[in-house]
């Protein structure tokens, strides 16, 4: 094992046996602006400018790429775990404000799964590319609407098997 440097331009350390390996290439263009650890399986991380790929050399679409098989064992590309009772992932902007009470979480403890819009802001639930149901900021969903007046609006059928409660409540 060692540390070579290419020509000022980069360190690398290898095993000399192909398994283990570490690269920094810093030749200055972002073609080589590049870190790599790597085991005998490929790359693990991989940093190319401010992009960064797990599991893959080619990491696009966002800053951060993490890909995986797919099956057994390996179905799931990434976990996210807390050490506390309740764990969430959090999504926001430059308008929504990073705080905990900002932006958008998906959360899960031991007994419940939580899909919290933090924002005073509409929820839209799409398939194919396309809007199905909307939950409005005030509580009302329309579904096939994005539209709806009321707690619960619906365009279309709506097929339902055993009671059904109306009121004037």
């Amino acid at each position: 094992s060692g540390i070579l440097i290419d020509g000022g331009t980069g360190v690398e350390g290898d095993d000399h046996a192909g398994t283990a390996r570490f690269i920094i290439d810093t030749q200055g263009s972002t073609a080589h602006n590049i870190m790599d650890l790597r085991n005998d399986n490929g790359s693990i991380v991989y940093v190319k400018g401010d992009r960064v790929g797990i599991a893959t050399t080619s990491p696009t679409l966002g800053k951060l790429h993490i890909s995986g098989s797919g099956n057994g064992s390996n179905r799931y590309p990434a976990l996210f775990q807390s050490t506390g009772s309740i764990s969430y992932l959090k999504f926001a902007n430059s308008t929504t404000g990073i705080g905990t009470g900002d932006g958008f979480d998906i959360g899960a403890n031991g007994t419940a799964a939580y899909l919290i819009n933090r924002e005073n802001a509409d929820m839209m639930f799409l398939t194919n590319n396309t809007e199905h149901m909307r939950l409005q900021s005030g509580g009302n969903l329309g579904i096939g609407e994005t539209s709806t007046p009321e707690k619960l609006t619906v365009a279309g059928n709506i097929s339902a098997s055993g009671w059904m409660a109306l009121g004037t409540d």
